[in-house]
């Protein structure tokens, strides 16, 4: 009888911590798009990018100039190959300054763009590899993730030395001082070394999806199991703010989440979940979309703003 007692306890009081957040506004934009939006990306507060597209049959890049108010698909014609092979899906993006950036997706794609996404060069690497994340660090230095390994160049942006891992591999974040944060299936590794030694934390229990770092000691994580995790000492501990899911809850699968500051942030989930905090992850808000899509990426455009990647092409603007 206190074992009932317990559990029910235990459930209440994880619902209370999730309310429903109703003095929002959000607008659904038709992108062109049919396939999920795996990343967004704005250089300033016009231009701004998006990429995704289905794993076999389609890869997209996706544009707006106008702040996100409206978006659409890059025509080919603006995409230049050194192969016949079509574009799959894209994952992720990211720029250096204005003019140059790169993005990466299925089947080792990179493309590259150096003036401001006008147009795109596209390579295949040689490794067939699914690429899943990309850093700049200069115009030559790059790394990318793939579900198993690190691709890092350095002379030339094309070449890659690569590191091979023995667990699935989702994010990597690099913070200000050089620590580089990588996590994947169980495992989280930190580095201060410039990539050439890794530790493993002290945290496991779920299939760690993505990490964000506001500074080089506030950290938040989200995983594919429910989990919410802040860390304010460099990752050397870390607290849970969401439970794993369980037989005795509802189950959240986290795939990408923003945070502004070391207070506000955003954290997207399967089936149309969106939850918002604004005090540091003490309390989380439910933004109630009346779409059941898949979310995959979500980008704070300003403290008030927020874009959210769709199952079906569409991205989604709230206004918190």
């Amino acid at each position: 009888m206190k074992q009932i007692l317990y559990i029910t306890v235990l459930v209440i009081l994880n619902f209370s911590c999730t309310k429903e957040k109703k003095d929002i506004y959000i607008k659904t934009i038709e992108t062109g798009a049919k396939y999920r939006i795996n990343d967004i990306y704005f250089l300033n507060k016009d231009k701004g990018f998006a990429v995704g597209g289905d794993k076999y049959f389609e890869g997209n890049i996706i544009e707006t100039k106008d702040g996100g108010n409206t978006w659409s698909i890059v025509e080919n014609s603006r995409i230049s190959s050194h192969s016949e092979v079509k574009l799959q899906t894209l994952h992720s993006i990211d720029f250096l300054n204005d003019s140059t950036g790169q993005i990466v997706g299925f089947g080792g794609k990179v493309l590259r763009t150096e003036d401001g996404g006008k147009t795109w060069i596209s390579i295949l690497n040689g490794s067939w590899s699914h690429f899943i994340q990309i850093k700049m660090f200069s115009l030559q230095k790059t790394l990318i993730v793939s579900k198993g390994a690190l691709f890092k160049s350095s002379e030339f942006w094309y070449n890659y030395d690569i590191e091979d891992f023995s667990f699935t591999l989702s994010d990597i974040e690099i913070t200000a001082n050089n620590t580089a944060y990588l996590v994947g299936y169980g495992f989280v590794k930190k580095s201060i070394d410039n990539m050439q030694t890794w530790k493993t934390l002290n945290i496991k229990g779920d299939f760690f999806y993505d990490i964000d770092f506001v500074n080089n000691n506030t950290g938040f994580m989200c995983g594919w199991q429910g989990g919410i995790y802040k860390t304010v000492d460099a990752g050397e501990t870390w607290q849970k703010l969401h439970p794993v899911n369980s037989a005795f809850s509802k189950r959240y699968h986290f795939e990408n989440l923003d945070f502004i500051d070391e207070n506000t942030g955003v954290v997207c989930a399967y089936n149309g979940e969106i939850l918002y905090t604004k005090n540091a992850g003490k309390t989380w808000q439910k933004i109630k979309i009346d779409n059941k899509t898949d979310f995959h990426s979500i980008y704070f455009y300003d403290k008030n703003t927020v874009f959210v990647g769709g199952s079906e092409g569409e991205i989604f603007e709230i206004k918190l």
